[in-house]
């Protein structure tokens, strides 16, 4: 009734709310995406109709080789005797399992997970340019600092404020989250390779990342993790298309779709950043050139 297109499941429902909402949604015809639920694993999460899963968040879990134990040790966990707060609750868990879970792939279990995931059409939607800036601390470089003038005026403020420690510290990337950040893009690659389906998308304005030009960093990603050119174009157009249903009248150019379209300078099938080359933007039939985009930035 209030035109959902689909819904996302969050990690901290229990089992029993997943498959509630899984019934629900299927009862009314509506894809569910979002995490693997802490008190699940990809497996038993996918098997209830999953439809597409974001961040890749909690597959590592799913197939460790004591990928059980960690289960077990989840639920445990999820009882809150202390009770946190579910940010508090989740972060324990992920510092908790998280990396000893990447350390501890079983190779059996990862194709098995491949197979159900390529089989049952289960998008992914991996925002490696998420993981990627924690990890690189992109954002704090001139060029990024500069790209924040496409924010809103008291956003903008805001994120300058939060990065000034940063900028004037010395402080390096935690460890943990550039092996992480390499690990995602080898499964990346991995499950591309192997016909898992797959959509662009990076979560912001999650760690510092910029609409729309954070989009431009995730198709570098993607062809870094092993997507053709047009692959990754893909992932940004005809595939989320696909997923939302509307692939008859969205995400390609052809006739009688929507015409809204960003017009490039070079070619992106032979250099993907070519996608940040923009000539002009039309859209609902309005024409934009980059100077008429550019004036609304002056302040």
């Amino acid at each position: 009734d209030n035109q959902v297109d689909f819904l996302k499941a969050y990690e901290m429902l229990s089992e029993a709310q997943f498959l509630e909402l899984m019934r629900m949604a299927s009862e009314e015809g509506l894809m569910v995406t979002g995490h693997i639920p802490l008190s699940m694993d990809l497996f038993s999460a996918v098997e209830a109709g999953l439809n597409g899963m974001e961040h890749l968040r909690n597959f590592e879990m799913s197939i460790a080789t004591n990928s059980q134990e960690l289960l077990r040790e989840r639920l445990s966990i999820l009882e809150n005797p202390d009770s946190l707060s579910g940010a508090e609750l989740r972060s324990s868990l992920h510092a908790k399992q998280r990396m000893d879970a990447i350390k501890m792939i079983d190779s059996t279990l990862l194709s098995q997970a491949t197979k159900l995931l390529a089989q049952n059409s289960v998008w992914q939607t991996p925002t490696l340019a998420l993981y990627n800036n924690f990890a690189t601390r992109e954002f704090l470089t001139e060029n990024q600092l500069a790209e924040l003038k496409k924010l809103p005026t008291s956003l903008a403020e805001q994120w300058r404020m939060s990065m000034e420690p940063m900028r004037n510290m010395d402080i390096n990337p935690n460890a943990d989250i550039a092996v992480y950040n390499r690990w995602m893009k080898e499964m990346v690659r991995y499950l591309h390779a192997n016909n898992v389906p797959f959509m662009a998308g990076t979560d912001t304005p999650i760690g510092y990342l910029i609409p729309g030009q954070s989009l431009h960093k995730e198709l570098e990603l993607l062809v870094e993790s092993g997507f053709s050119n047009e692959h990754a174009l893909r992932a940004a157009t005809i595939n989320p298309a696909t997923f939302l249903g509307v692939e008859e009248e969205t995400g390609q150019i052809k006739v009688g779709y929507n015409a809204d379209l960003v017009l490039l300078k070079g070619n992106p099938l032979q250099n993907i950043s070519f996608t940040q080359q923009i000539h002009a933007v039309i859209k609902n039939g309005t024409f934009w050139s980059v100077s008429e985009l550019d004036s609304m930035l002056i302040r």
